[in-house]
């Protein structure tokens, strides 16, 4: 009997997780497109998984007639298009014939069927209209409050945050309704799910994430989030499933993602030992805003931020005894700063930093990152935006940081200095930038002159290696955890 690839993708994702900033609707909408590939099982019992991520999951089907496959491909779309939740967003459903024995006939028809997935969206409108046109409850005269397109025709409204009263609440779509719903229910199984590790609280808003133990701390109202992205993973996926057909690309994928649990369960257990991690409620401050494939999105308190990125990059990532390597984004910005805007920043600051990880053959980790201190974004052409830190001489990928250089330890012990003098660190900067070499050599020896008297010494000569490096020094510090001990426990 023939078999055949199935594949099953969430597309059109703007209006259904990036429409908002609204946490709880947002991580609802990524949760639902993340579990839809579970629903295929449901519907197609005999489907057999792949490769499941994200957004997409590929099966095969076995033992069936053309004439089956396109039922259950219909049957499916239906599934999707009537659920209560899942017709909230855009699916796409395919299915293909692998005519040929053979692992080069399994990766033509793996191309064919994204390309008929491809095709589907082209015809599909950007947004789902399910709910839209439904009949109006409430306020129909008004858009939703949340997303602002759609109609507020719920009949029900939603707090603009956790525990706030009746009065000061939202009239919203159905839409964003069922997804708000969605996103507060299934965060938790989410992550029992992924890493097995149970009974944890977590927050619920990015401003609890953000509030900070010391209610005057200057990092207090302040996040960070971290975009990572596997360095050549797409590639190393199609060589796979092109050399070694469906059969070793599973290998491959579950690999991959048996590492990403361990990663999560890796994190939550670090957070669940610290005090710092939590709110005084002793909830969690993570958020998961990106989740499979080869891409993450963690969102934590600013003060983690740096702390995240080391531990990130100091694990041995390994599939099958293959060494991975990864690209990231850094940005710390304040609590309502909106979050589209850095995460898109984060991404784009990844894209950087890959293009600088693969100037040799072997792909190395390599992190950039942006203060986002008096803006909430930065708007058109990041590189040129980058380069106002730097004389006219220095190349912008110099601002890439290499996370496995060994400056973690020194750089802690520099944070807990008392009386660091960062006004001469940043004379030391601009002096730079503007060429003035008296500024630089008088705020050098006013700097070297403290940490001698802070017997640190080597551990600054270890951390300033180049030029770059003071800049580095500037933008870190007010970061490091060291450099605010005196918090509740």
């Amino acid at each position: 009997m023939p078999k055949f690839f199935l594949r099953v993708e969430g597309v059109n994702l703007a209006n259904v997780i990036f429409d908002t900033d609204d946490l709880s609707t947002r991580r609802g909408g990524g949760l639902m497109v993340l579990n839809a590939t579970g629903e295929v099982s449901k519907v197609v019992p005999n489907a057999n998984a792949i490769a499941t991520g994200a957004s997409i999951g590929i099966f095969t089907l076995e033992d069936c007639t053309t004439q089956d496959a396109d039922t259950i491909c219909e049957k499916l779309r239906k599934h999707f298009f009537s659920h209560e939740l899942f017709r909230h967003a855009t699916f796409v459903v395919s299915v293909q014939e692998v005519k040929d024995i053979g692992t080069d006939s399994e990766y033509q028809t793996w191309q064919q069927v994204i390309t008929a997935n491809r095709w589907q969206q082209m015809q599909s409108l950007s947004m789902s209209m399910e709910g839209v046109i439904e009949p109006v409850n409430r306020c129909s005269s008004y858009p939703c409050a949340t997303d602002m397109v759609r109609p507020a025709n719920s009949g029900e409204r939603l707090p603009k945050h956790r525990n706030e009263s009746h009065d000061n609440q939202l009239d919203v779509s159905i839409s964003v309704l069922q997804r708000h719903k969605y996103g507060r229910s299934a965060r938790q199984k989410f992550y029992e799910a992924e890493t097995g590790v149970s009974g944890m609280e977590f927050t619920d808003e990015f401003s609890e994430i953000a509030t900070h133990p010391e209610d005057d701390h200057s990092l207090s109202n302040k996040l960070a989030v971290f975009y990572v992205d596997g360095n050549k993973f797409g590639e190393k996926g199609r060589g796979i499933f092109q050399t070694g057909g469906a059969e070793q690309f599973k290998v491959w994928s579950d690999g991959l993602r048996t590492h990403h649990k361990d990663l999560l369960r890796q994190l939550l257990e670090k957070a669940k030992g610290d005090p710092l991690w939590k709110t005084r409620d002793h909830e969690i401050r993570l958020e998961t805003l990106l989740w499979g494939g080869d891409e993450i999105i963690w969102v934590v308190p600013a003060w983690k931020g740096w702390e995240l990125a080391e531990w990130f990059f100091e694990v041995d990532h390994k599939v099958s005894d293959e060494r991975l390597s990864y690209s990231g984004g850094l940005v710390f910005c304040n609590a309502k700063a909106p979050i589209q805007n850095i995460i898109t920043l984060a991404i784009r600051l990844a894209d950087l930093a890959k293009k600088d990880s693969r100037v040799s053959d072997m792909p190395k980790h390599a992190l950039a990152y942006e203060v986002l201190e008096s803006f909430d974004d930065i708007p058109g052409d990041l590189k040129k935006h980058r380069e106002r830190w730097l004389p006219e001489n220095v190349d912008v990928h110099e601002l890439i940081l290499d996370p496995k250089r060994t400056i973690w330890e020194p750089l802690r012990k520099i944070a807990a200095m008392q009386e660091f003098p960062m006004r001469q660190l940043y004379n030391w900067c601009r002096g730079w930038r503007e060429g003035k070499t008296e500024a630089r050599e008088k705020a050098e020896k006013r700097m070297e002159s403290k940490v001698q008297e802070a017997k640190l010494d080597k551990e600054f000569k270890e951390i300033i290696t180049s030029d770059v490096d003071y800049l580095h020094l500037l933008q870190m510090l007010p970061y490091i955890p060291e450099s605010y001990q005196k918090v509740y426990l």
